[in-house]
């Protein structure tokens, strides 16, 4: 199977810069398609199917094209580019691009190849450039691959009926009860019953360097399920629910994502597509739509808003508070009609280390917070934030949450921002804060019974430390570097115009 995945983008990557070839040999001429057509005896539409990369021409065909475009044959089918067009090969030639789902998006890679041809050399010069930060800063394609995946679901609102539909025909045909205290036992009795799963939770225990692999899928003789022991009852539901997916589902087991001390191992976008499609399963089938929604419709409906509901909405639901959290940004769009949101989930090694922002979602528009620049330092009035550091004061493992109306920059939009957070290792301060913001507008105050009351309390919040002009603000966590040294600039310049 993997061979022969690596044959056919081996063969589409051929066709994409043949065709890239024969279009910039045929500008160079100064020919229009009907013209080559005419002067090779290909009629125009084939010869624009193999500028687009979806066809490739016996060899008989190729000579023609090389004789009318005053080419080598060998020249013509060499998959090297001119100088010019080179970083444009190389994008080509790269996992990034043809692994990257552009079917998704509803283009096709060679319709992405014919949009960089019409400048070729501007586009070879900025994927270059391009390029070239990725290397500098060291961006993994895991990372563009995860891009893209976010890209995907916010275009669908993150909000996917297929699945929806699946999960619930699943809980109805093996009669599973999330709500029940042993949907653990209710999901291990499946894998084993009708899967034939073998479950160790003894293995990856006994060898120091497993630790911190939380589970491992072996399909060989017999299908075993490696857990780690130490998993919380919401670690192993959602896993479970996962296995299940890719049974239910009959996704591809061999292009699994495998989780290492922390940090996901990617590969390819399959990995990362398949993993998303287990993990909404999961999601959609420990806390169903309708169930939920019921339940949050009963939160946002009463006069006061109380945090500590959400915690009891975890509880009900045996599930971690960023699987709660996630697991609404399905739900708010499609039932309630609130599809202004982000979604963000924060780590923490200890109170002196810079936060990792792990993941984040944005929904209908690109909100605060997002993702930081090197080096520099999040706005610590950000309600993730502080709830991560309350978490990492604590000595216990209680989960915490709260909220807070939060105005993105000075008369931005405003924000309901709920967080949770909790310790998530035996670690003396590893802690995880997961949170959501949800627009302010009269569609939300209509929905959120005590938005309108809450909205004036907002505080006003940042990006970067480094980058904010709020003064007086005792949770700045860096100095204004950056608008000092804009001042400074903008001084410099006013000082230059005042001469004669």
């Amino acid at each position: 199977m993997f061979a022969f995945v690596m044959i056919k983008a081996s063969e589409e990557r051929i066709k994409l810069i043949f065709g890239l070839k024969v279009a910039q040999a045929r500008s160079d001429k100064g020919y229009s398609l009907s013209q080559l057509s005419k002067a090779c005896g290909l009629s125009a539409s084939y010869l624009n199917e193999i500028e687009k990369g979806k066809k490739y021409p016996k060899a008989e065909k190729i000579v023609s094209l090389a004789a009318a475009l005053d080419l080598e044959y060998d020249d013509l089918i060499s998959t090297k580019l001119k100088a010019d067009l080179a970083p444009l090969g190389q994008l080509i030639s790269s996992n990034f691009f043809t692994q990257l789902p552009f079917e998704l998006f509803g283009l096709e890679a060679g319709q992405l190849v014919d949009l960089l041809s019409k400048s070729p050399a501007q586009a070879a010069a900025f994927l270059g450039a391009f390029m070239d930060l990725a290397r500098t800063y060291r961006i993994p394609e895991s990372d563009f691959y995860l891009a893209a995946l976010r890209s995907y679901q916010e275009i669908a609102n993150n909000y996917f009926v297929d699945i929806e539909e699946e999960a619930k025909k699943c809980l109805r045909a093996l009669s599973i009860d999330p709500e029940q205290p042993n949907l653990n036992a209710q999901l291990q009795k499946v894998l084993e019953d009708k899967y034939g799963y073998t479950l160790d939770w003894e293995a990856l225990a006994h060898n120091p360097l497993l630790r911190g692999v939380k589970s491992y899928y072996k399909d060989d003789k017999s299908t075993c399920l490696y857990l780690e022991p130490g998993l919380s009852p919401s670690q192993q539901a959602f896993i479970l629910a996962k296995e299940l997916a890719y049974n239910w589902l009959a996704l591809d087991k061999s292009v699994r994502v495998n989780t290492v001390d922390g940090k996901t191992m990617v590969e390819s976008f399959d990995q990362v597509l398949v993993n998303f499609k287990a993990s909404y399963f999961a999601g959609a089938l420990a806390l169903p739509l309708d169930r939920v929604a019921k339940d949050l419709e009963q939160i946002f409906g009463r006069d006061r808003l109380d945090a500590s509901e959400l915690i009891d909405l975890a509880a009900k639901w045996h599930c971690s508070p960023e699987t709660l959290m996630h697991r609404m940004t399905n739900i708010l769009p499609h039932k309630f009609g609130l599809d202004v949101l982000f979604f963000s989930k924060f780590n923490g090694k200890d109170p002196l280390s810079e936060p990792h922002l792990e993941r984040e979602l944005h929904l209908n528009r690109k909100h605060l917070p997002h993702a930081n620049r090197r080096d520099a330092h999040y706005c610590g009035r950000w309600l993730s934030l502080k709830m991560l550091n309350k978490s990492m004061s604590r000595n216990d493992d209680s989960i915490l949450a709260d909220y807070q109306i939060s105005e993105y920059g000075e008369g931005g939009d405003k924000f309901l921002v709920l967080s949770m957070a909790r310790r998530v290792s035996e670690a003396p301060f590893a802690c995880a804060s997961a949170s959501l913001g949800i627009h302010i507008s009269n569609k939300s105050k209509r929905k959120i019974k005590s938005l309108a009351e809450l909205e004036p309390t907002a505080i006003q919040v940042n990006t970067l430390c480094e980058y904010c002009s709020i003064s007086d603000c005792a949770e700045r966590r860096a100095p204004a570097s950056a608008l000092q040294r804009k001042d400074y600039r903008n001084s410099i310049l006013q000082e230059l115009a005042k001469l004669q």
